[in-house]
């Protein structure tokens, strides 16, 4: 990654525009929980730290991971100059940055690192469309937050997320039909989602991935699920029953703005991979 001394060293002016096409990634918006850290500098360190991991595990080949004598060393400054295997590693870092720009957006800023990369595109020949690119990465970052494009589902952390979910999800939806089996009337919709939030909240390390989402659990419920397939999760006949994986599939294609189908077919898809 890159190695910097008082000035960053810039690559020949033979650099290509084009970076390397990364394959799925785990995506930064997914991995740092909310609320983000108080203060800029705590915040960036998270972001750095996260970039790391996935770079360094999901990015870099085995064959590049050995050549690092250890990823600290790697960070730190040097006044060496880069070497041509640090500048294609470098590029590797570059397309990561703007891939998860897509998605986390303005905010990787914060990151030294991310900041270090821009310091040294300052003096790259092409230095502005990489900049012009992570403008437009930002942009469609604003663009997925505001609904008016549904973000990418390639992240390969989604596969792992439906499952500890949908374990969540099986001892949530047993505690709720337990406790309602003995009730001498029929719930209403209301009740029941107070009683999905209350027993999520109460157990946070239980069900900690609905915990860390409980509010788009929520907003999902309450305004687009529906009054009766609600009561269908607490109350209704075993053949009305949504399966555990099944909701998460719903849920998460609301969340995203994505047929449910679409969905369940790219994790599908993920889990053969």
């Amino acid at each position: 990654m890159e190695r910097s001394g008082t000035r960053p060293r810039t690559t020949s002016p033979s650099t290509r525009l084009r970076l390397p096409v990364l394959g799925p990634t785990e995506q930064l918006v997914a991995l740092i929980q909310r609320p983000f850290p108080p203060s800029q500098e705590k915040f960036g360190e998270v972001i750095t730290n996260e970039l790391v991991e996935i770079f360094v595990n999901s990015v870099l080949t085995e064959d590049e991971r050995e050549s690092l004598a250890t990823e600290a060393e790697n960070l730190e400054h040097s006044n060496n100059e880069p070497s041509a295997t640090d500048e294609k590693r470098n590029e590797k870092l570059d397309a990561l940055i703007l891939k998860q720009a897509e998605t986390f957006g303005w905010r990787i800023s914060l990151s030294e690192m991310v900041q270090g990369r821009f310091r040294v595109w300052e003096e790259l020949p092409n230095g502005s469309e990489r900049f012009e690119q992570f403008g437009k990465a930002c942009a469609r970052a604003v663009r997925i937050m505001q609904k008016k494009e549904p973000p990418p589902i390639d992240d390969p952390g989604l596969r792992r997320s439906k499952v500890v979910a949908v374990g969540e999800l099986r001892l949530l939806l047993k505690n709720l039909r337990d406790e309602f089996s003995i009730a001498r009337t029929t719930p209403t919709a209301a009740v029941i989602l107070d009683r999905f939030s209350a027993i999520v909240t109460a157990e946070p390390d239980t069900f900690e991935y609905i915990h860390q989402n409980l509010d788009s659990w929520k907003k999902f419920l309450k305004d687009e699920y529906g009054s009766s397939s609600i009561k269908a999760l607490a109350v209704g006949a075993r053949s009305s029953r949504i399966s555990p994986a099944g909701l998460f599939d719903t849920w998460l294609a609301s969340s995203k703005g994505y047929a449910t189908d679409s969905v369940r077919q790219q994790l599908s898809r993920m889990a053969k991979t």
